[in-house]
């Protein structure tokens, strides 16, 4: 049967169809999907667009009332948001199919289903191997694809997960290094004529001609000793010594080469133009200013990435859920991370749209794709921000409450329940990670002081200090990374969830952990390095071994719990402040209860933005009716402000 509807049962007319080889372009070089990625700029364009891409997060959504929720107990969405098949990631897969698409303008997988017809993996096929065919007679669509040796296979459109790109029947779309081949031709070409032109440099800065005729052992001489000076990029342009009447000319680029050079910067401009990105982003900073930058990097969201986005959302929902799934469920990448860089210029366009009553919180959420709050519907006036309901019982005089009440509201505010229940579960993971690292180094320390103190060598004691604390912090990060980035997520979707948002992990917020253990790690090795130094100085050197191993076993009782109980609040304030500021948002330095320190209660209620600190370093923390000032070795951002300290950030 199959041979009445196509002539694609024999291999040898796959040739005819362009599905290997390439084409040739006027340059003379063969240009193909694979022949194409030689050119660094075309390599470039596929690799930002398709890595972008697939690094996104992708979450497959129910659709509520008002809003949506993440469908987390449908089958589907970890085939996408995690795992399509046992042998890939979802960025790996994505990527994948991303590649297809731009190379070749249509991505293929095979659907595989269960035994109640549920999408259980999906597995990439190569583009250049399928033919979208349609029945003379049925007019049904089947997919027909080259298996190596020659075989082909027949699938139809439910075993397919087809998206096409741009294209003239709205069912497969454009080859786009087909449609691009002469100026991805001429970008090839020119990197080649720039390569052999280098490599072919024997060129000083001038050139020699001789009065008279030379034999051949003089030629062979002075060939010999000619290259030897001058062949080789690292020659050139060295001082050339003449003889015998011999004369210098001045040898430069001739003006075709010249060109030829300044073509290879204008190709990547086209190959740009070709995929539709920003030429800054192929690193022709040529053009790129400070702050037109920004603004290209937002158009590439908007107007390059977007389009993509929603091609494959669109794709994924129609072919991938069924029929009566469609009015409830749909994917949708979330692109938040990428617009953060103007999260400030919305924020003060909501804010004076959200004071002057012509927005409500809810209008602002639905416009930043976020859910509906509870009570989020109420529109202010510019009078005093009260609900414009109630606008008619503003009393004419004005009562402001007690300040006990103002304490005591303040405290009221400062339960992050969501926070201290997700600091509550980590603490054990945080715990283990500790003892690792704690009992790591003092089984280290213990080895050496045997080697070393036991024979006073503190010299080498103090290199072996060096090289240990210089290497331990790669194992701080080893055993931390995947907790604090778990934990990060967690109290990073709790804080969101305080102020009315919801975000996933974000490039910003690994940055921000990444940087948060390189500042752990310190101040671990500082603690740590400070006490055994003070150990040393302080004691007779008979008694270096056993004192120094004391405190490392004094370490392993104590210091994992004081980790652990300090670095979840720390961690839990230091993100939720990272929230807060990112949503344009202020922190509130907000004490528990009355048992509180004096030192806390002074900074209760005081209020920081973006970039601001609680207290400077190296100042004197002083209270009303302390005689002691506390001392305050690093800029506080967040608490805790001492061991201890049980106070939080709040938003405001």
């Amino acid at each position: 049967m199959l041979e009445g509807r196509s002539n694609l049962a024999r291999p040898t007319n796959w040739l005819l169809y362009g599905l290997t080889g390439g084409n040739q372009s006027y340059t003379g070089k063969i240009v193909s999907e694979e022949s194409a990625l030689s050119s660094s700029a075309v390599w470039a364009a596929v690799r930002i667009l398709s890595e972008t891409i697939a690094s996104l997060p992708l979450h497959l959504y129910r659709r509520l009332e008002r809003g949506k929720e993440r469908a987390t107990d449908h089958p589907l969405y970890n085939v996408l948001h995690i795992k399509p098949n046992p042998e890939m990631t979802t960025f790996t897969y994505r990527e994948t199919m991303a590649g297809n698409i731009l190379l070749h303008g249509n991505s293929y997988s095979e659907i595989e289903r269960d035994e109640v017809n549920r999408v259980k993996h999906l597995w990439p096929l190569l583009s250049n191997k399928m033919v979208m065919k349609r029945d003379a007679n049925t007019k049904q669509l089947y997919y027909v694809y080259a298996l190596p040796g020659g075989a082909i296979k027949v699938f139809f459109p439910n075993q397919i997960l087809h998206i096409s790109g741009f294209g003239p029947d709205g069912l497969t779309g454009y080859n786009p290094i087909t449609k691009g081949q002469e100026v991805i031709g001429l970008s090839m070409a020119l990197e080649e004529f720039g390569a052999r032109w280098f490599g072919n440099g024997a060129r000083p800065a001038a050139v020699m001609q001789h009065p008279g005729q030379l034999g051949d052992k003089a030629q062979e001489r002075l060939k010999k000793a000619w290259n030897e000076a001058h062949e080789g990029l690292s020659n050139a342009h060295r001082l050339a010594i003449l003889e015998e009447g011999m004369t210098l000319t001045k040898y430069g680029l001739s003006p075709v080469e010249s060109q030829a050079i300044e073509s290879r910067k204008f190709q990547v401009v086209e190959v740009a133009r070709l995929f539709n990105i920003p030429v800054h982003m192929l690193k022709d900073l040529d053009r790129a200013t400070f702050s037109n930058i920004e603004m290209m990097s937002l158009e590439f969201v908007i107007y390059t990435l977007r389009p993509w986005l929603v091609r494959f959302e669109q794709n994924y929902t129609t072919q991938l859920l069924r029929e009566d799934e469609l009015k409830d469920y749909f994917f949708e990448h979330l692109v938040d991370g990428l617009l953060r860089g103007d999260t400030e210029t919305r924020n003060r366009g909501y804010a004076t749209a959200r004071q002057w009553g012509w927005m409500s919180a809810n209008d602002i959420l639905e416009l930043e794709n976020r859910n509906p709050i509870e009570g989020g519907d109420e529109y202010l006036i510019p009078l005093n921000m009260i609900s414009a309901s109630q606008a008619g019982q503003i009393p004419t005089k004005k009562v402001l409450p007690e300040k006990k009440e103002i304490t005591t509201q303040i405290e009221t505010r400062s339960l992050p329940i969501g926070r201290d229940r997700v600091q509550a579960s980590y603490h054990r993971l945080f715990l283990e990670a500790a003892k690792r690292i704690v009992n790591r180094e003092g089984l280290a320390i213990k080895k050496s002081i045997k080697k070393h103190l036991g024979q006073r060598n503190l010299n080498y004691f103090n290199q072996w200090m060096d090289e240990f604390y210089g290497e331990l912090p790669e194992y701080i990060k080893k055993a931390f990374v995947p907790v604090l980035m778990s934990y990060a997520e967690a109290i990073q979707s709790e804080s969101a969830r305080e102020i009315g948002t919801d975000v996933g992990m974000t490039p910003g917020l690994e940055l921000f952990v990444t940087e948060y253990l390189d500042n752990y790690s310190y101040r671990h090795i500082q603690s740590s390095v400070g006490q055994l130094q003070q150990l040393i100085g302080e004691s007779d050197p008979d008694t270096w071994e056993q004192i120094i191993e004391k405190r490392a076993d004094e370490w392993g009782e104590t210091r994992p719990e004081k980790i652990a109980s300090n670095e979840t609040a720390r961690g839990a304030n230091a993100i939720a402040s990272f929230v807060f500021f990112a949503a344009g948002l202020g922190a509130i330095w907000t004490i528990r209860g009355a048992k509180t320190c004096p030192y806390c209660r002074s900074l209760n209620g005081k209020r920081i933005r973006s970039g601001g600190f609680f207290v400077q370093a190296g100042t004197d923390l002083k209270v009303d009716g302390e005689e002691q000032p506390m001392k305050i070795t690093g800029l506080r951002r967040h608490p805790p402000l001492h061991a201890g300290c049980d106070c939080v950030l709040m938003p405001g």
